[in-house]
């Protein structure tokens, strides 16, 4: 059979019918059997011709064909129709098939009875009837006989007599299954509870030897990482770096100098550089994103889980149609490391740029989602002075032996300037601790074995032989060299000996990791607040393979870091970590359908609240009344969520204490003010006193007197909050400063 061929049978003499089509019953839902017998062919149905339904086949002149719906690809059709999609393909290879309503040509009848898949397809008959197309290897014979073949008649299909071979077909991919895996790698994002990461890094380096003991290398990589940050974002990113690095190894201490450039690889449609809201939300889009391609190539999206009426979409389609922030990032910096069998340390510095774009969410599932609004730049320049958008790290890391391991540390400078979050803006210092449990590595067990090794070896230049020379010979160049150059000789025979020397390594590192962090909230340069302090359980491991012929040498490594937070404890001196984790837990709370009209709100009033400061009071009501509407829980309180409530009952001793110091610090202000026109300050513990309290004693205790005052036995006022009224007056307000800020960011 020539599956290329297509038949054309000149039309007999057309036998009219009157049919009344609405009395037809299928036993089918929606189908317009008036609308789809509405005329008759005179050849070829046309793509353009509006009367064809589409998902509906068209048997014309002994020849089918197939309507195509606007998601559908060849290969959902020949899923549905159980034909190969080869075969499809070989028949339309010269018709456009990716066309919305497109005609799939499927045949002449007799080719279609060879396929022997069609004996669940039925035809309309006059009268109503449903009539199997084939029976018994061909077309019934009375029903051929009677058949006008030049007219169009209803092919429909009938679920009920398909076969079913979906229920043991084995998926080619599983996406519930990368939910899963996504869930375990990061166990705090589900409730909201916890922070963690995760980083894969793949890095080719060469290397040249220059006098035995100085090494210059090239190192190229790319890495994806993945985390749930303070502010209880998804953060994704797919990097690349350059480094360039010159060490001095002095085989019982070595000195390092590199300098490192790299940024985002990839447009803001490959959904792995961006900031979502949660797991979930990052995995919708990167499978809508995975749906896209499956219909460009042609591949059957059923096969992969990811069909329209898929388990998966039933679940998560909520979560494609919230927006994300896609993220563009470049940046430099410079590192200097010095180590020693007795430990080292380290310093480096790095600043990187970054680039926003806010896209919209998606619809139709196997769409694209375009992006909706850039960074305001003006208004960045308005509030903070200028626009530019950064990230700056100044560090210091070391290393001290304990027994047969290595206690890591560092401090860390970060600043963050003009995030997408409010919450996130600042200057911060984290101090860490790391405490391996086990350690891990073949290239250190294999370092002592030849260092061992080689002392026993030049007996003569052993290690006191040959550093107690080293110092008598102090500032004396040559002979310092001379007493060295030995170690190494044994070294580079073994070099010379050989063409090329192969080398694999591997490590895996388990850590507890204790880090301090804090937050500057004050003009000196050392005003800084603690916010918190963490556990963190880490697991290092990697491998690395290389080859190095004379003094050349190339190598390749791949390196896992997972991290999560055990533990976590608040300080009480500052508002700014709490703030971020309930502003976050609110925002996902939200019912979704609700947001139009909080956003139609900030766009309309953005002008006017940003040149009229006095607006911003009246303002503020009104969208505190639209935020509040987004309430999309069962929480009790309508300034309270679920995930709030749980993180709310882990640290429940905690918060009292942020409340009792957050009292105290107002009433020391308040009792210095004498007189209804004095002024409190402006900020305390980061909260804007005279936005959201008043400005003066008088105003406060007017706006507020029955919702944060307490009167005193000498009939004055005092501030006193418990833990529900910290929610509404405190937290909440710096919610409606955050999603203001939010809206506001972009244009």
């Amino acid at each position: 059979m020539n599956k290329v061929q297509t038949y054309r049978i000149e039309p007999e003499e057309e036998q009219k019918k009157k049919i009344d089509f609405d009395a037809i019953h299928t036993g089918l839902e929606k189908i317009n059997i008036n609308a789809a017998l509405k005329y008759e062919a005179k050849g070829i149905p046309s793509t353009e011709d509006e009367r064809l339904n589409p998902g509906f086949c068209y048997y014309i002149n002994k020849n089918l064909f197939y309507c195509k719906k606007k998601s559908e690809t060849i290969s959902d059709i020949a899923d549905k129709l159980l034909l190969r999609k080869e075969y499809i393909q070989i028949l339309n290879e010269h018709h456009d098939t990716k066309k919305e309503n497109a005609t799939i040509f499927l045949g002449h009848i007799d080719d279609l009875i060879e396929e022997e898949n069609l004996s669940y397809i039925s035809i309309i008959e006059a009268g109503g009837r449903i009539k199997p197309l084939i029976e018994n290897g061909g077309i019934e014979k009375e029903f051929a006989e009677d058949f006008v073949e030049k007219s169009i008649h209803t092919i429909i299909f009938n679920p009920a007599t398909a076969p079913n071979n979906t229920a043991t077909e084995k998926l080619k991919y599983d996406p519930e299954s990368v939910v899963e895996i996504f869930h375990t790698t990061f166990p705090g994002d589900k409730l909201n509870q916890n922070v963690s990461n995760s980083t894969i890094e793949f890095t080719l380096q060469i290397s040249a030897s220059v006098y035995y003991i100085i090494t210059v290398s090239l190192d190229t990589g790319i890495g994806f990482s993945s985390a749930v940050t303070d502010d209880r974002r998804f953060v994704t990113s797919l990097d690349w770096k350059v480094g360039l690095t010159g060490e001095i190894d002095a085989l019982i201490a070595s000195e390092k100098l590199g300098l490192e450039i790299g940024g985002t690889l990839g447009n803001s449609q490959n959904k792995l550089n961006g900031s979502y809201e949660s797991v979930d939300h990052f995995l919708a889009h990167f499978h809508n994103n995975m749906r896209i391609i499956l219909d460009y190539y042609d591949y059957n999206p059923k096969e992969y889980g990811l069909d329209d009426s898929s388990e998966y979409w039933s679940k998560y389609k909520h979560e494609l149609a919230k927006p994300y922030t896609s993220i563009r990032k470049f940046g430099g910096g410079i590192n200097h490391e010095l180590k020693s069998i007795a430990g080292g340390g380290g310093k480096e510095a790095e600043i990187v740029t970054i680039e926003r774009q806010k896209q919209n969410g998606v619809d139709v599932i196997g769409t694209s989602s375009d992006y909706s609004a850039d960074v305001d730049k003006n208004y960045l320049n308005d509030i903070n002075g200028d626009d530019s958008i950064y990230e700056s790290t100044i560090g210091f890391h070391f290393s001290l032996p304990f027994f047969f391991t290595m206690i890591h540390g560092s401090v860390e400078a970060l600043g963050v300037h003009n995030d997408a979050n409010k919450d996130n803006n600042g200057n911060y210092i984290n101090l860490k601790f790391e405490v391996p449990f086990v350690d891990i590595d073949s290239k250190k067990i294999k370092g002592y074995v030849d260092f061992i090794h080689l002392m026993v070896k030049n007996k003569k230049e052993g290690f006191e032989g040959l550093f107690g020379s080293i110092s008598k010979n102090i500032g004396n160049k040559e002979k310092c060299i001379s007493k060295i150059n030995p170690f190494y000789k044994q070294i580079e025979n073994n070099i010379k000996s050989n063409k090329v020397k192969y080398g694999l390594d591997a490590n895996f590192t388990h850590r507890k990791v204790i880090e301090i962090n804090a937050v500057k909230e004050g003009s000196g340069f050392f005003d800084y607040k603690l916010q918190y302090y963490r556990i963190w359980d880490k697991v290092d491991a990697g491998v690395s393979a290389n080859a190095k012929q004379k003094k050349v040498g190339v190598g390749f490594s791949i390196d896992y870091t997972s991290q999560n937070s055990t533990e976590e404890y608040l300080f009480d001196n500052t508002l700014s970590y709490v703030s971020t984790v309930y502003n976050q837990m609110m925002w996902e709370s939200r019912n979704p359908s609700l947001v139009g009209e909080l956003e139609k709100l900030l766009k309309n009033s953005k002008k006017e609240r940003l040149q009229d400061d006095e607006s911003r009071t009246k303002y503020d009501a009104q969208i505190e009344a639209k935020i509040l509407a987004l309430k999309g829980n069962n929480s009790e309180s309508e300034f309270s969520c679920s995930h709030w409530e749980t993180y709310k009952d882990k640290h429940i001793d905690e918060l009292n204490s942020i409340i009792n110091t957050f009292n105290d610090r107002f009433n020391e202000e308040w009792k210095k003010l004498k007189d209804d026109r004095d002024k409190m300050p402006k900020m305390i513990m980061g909260f804007d006193v005279w936005r959201h309290f008043g400005e003066t004693k008088g105003i406060i205790i007017k706006n507020k007197q029955h919702e944060i005052l307490q009167r005193t036995l000498e009939n004055k006022f005092i501030f006193k909050i418990d833990l529900e009224s910290f929610e509404k007056n405190i937290l909440f307000k710096n919610y409606l400063e955050n999603r203001i800020y939010a809206s506001d960011y972009w244009i």
